[in-house]
């Protein structure tokens, strides 16, 4: 549907009708219902009716639980939905399911950003354990353990120890290390906003920018890593644009752009090659991977 408005109220229309009716033929039948409205609302970002859903298909069919990509979505919506220590939890029962890179970097996510860093720390630190073929993941488990050991020293780190962080508080002390001309706070700031709204371009070109004026090497080359992966060349490119209006020698700038070349071009083979399909079970989907895809959606 084009109409987004309508999609959003006759959808979940759609959804509840069909468990109406699944409720009075096969009431465990409904679980799978309950889990694709649970996905369409986690989609809408309404991630508290997301959650209730979930917990319902859980509730009739507690075989998902068991189900690594349930605990995957159900983990990533605690999380976004500031769900910090939930969303850990759910994450680590996944991992022990299925020891993943990935289902081990977003265990250590909550902690990340409930302020319980050493936790942090100690989930990163299995990736490497765990390994990958995915060099962005090892990447981005080195980046976040360089995040969760800095943070505590930081005002930064300070602002989410303990609570939801407040984006508008990063952005702001972000404001204030740019003004002070303080990297320290500002790659801290900067790297815990980035990897909260990743979705944002403009969040990563910032961090880049950051990474680059904080002077160490292995740091810099982290963040291109981590903003080459989720967006390409187009989170280096406003920063590329800054690098040459400041009369940045062009050999240095040659060399950065060697630097993100290199990055895309692992990107490209890293990318998907095939399709995941979910199926419906008795009473739950269940998945067959024609192909792993280690690509972001």
């Amino acid at each position: 549907m084009d109409d987004v408005e309508a999609k959003q109220v006759l959808v979940p229309n759609f959804y509840l009708n069909a468990i109406k009716c699944m409720d009075e033929v096969d009431p465990q039948g409904s679980a799978t219902i309950h889990y694709s409205l649970a996905n369409f609302h986690h989609n809408q970002r309404k991630l508290l009716s997301a959650i209730s859903h979930y917990n319902w298909a859980r509730s009739l069919e507690p075989g998902y639980v068991e189900k690594d990509y349930f605990l995957n979505e159900v983990g990533g919506t605690l999380f976004f939905a500031g769900r910090y220590r939930l969303s850990s939890l759910v994450y680590e029962r996944c991992n022990r399911l299925k020891p993943l890179a990935r289902t081990a970097i977003c265990a250590g996510d909550g902690p990340l950003y409930a302020g319980k860093f050493h936790l942090a720390e100690n989930f990163y630190g299995q990736v490497l354990e765990i390994g990958s073929e995915n060099d962005f993941e090892l990447n981005e488990a080195l980046l976040k353990a360089w995040l969760a050991t800095n943070a505590p020293k930081s005002n930064a780190g300070h602002m989410v120890r303990g609570r939801r962080s407040d984006h508008a508080d990063l952005e702001k002390h972000l404001a204030k290390a740019a003004e002070t001309n303080d990297a320290y706070e500002g790659i801290v700031s900067a790297l815990l906003i980035a990897f909260k709204d990743e979705g944002f371009v403009e969040c990563w070109s910032n961090a880049i920018s950051i990474a680059l004026n904080f002077g160490e090497v292995e740091l810099t080359l982290l963040v291109m890593s981590a903003a080459t992966w989720r967006h390409g060349y187009e989170a280096y490119a406003p920063v590329r644009e800054k690098l040459s209006s400041a009369a940045v020698p062009s050999d240095i700038i040659s060399e950065i752009d060697e630097l993100v070349h290199s990055l895309y071009a692992r990107r490209k083979e890293l990318a998907s090659k095939g399709v995941t399909v979910r199926l419906a079970g008795q009473s739950y989907f269940d998945t067959t991977k024609l192909a792993q895809s280690n690509h972001p959606v």
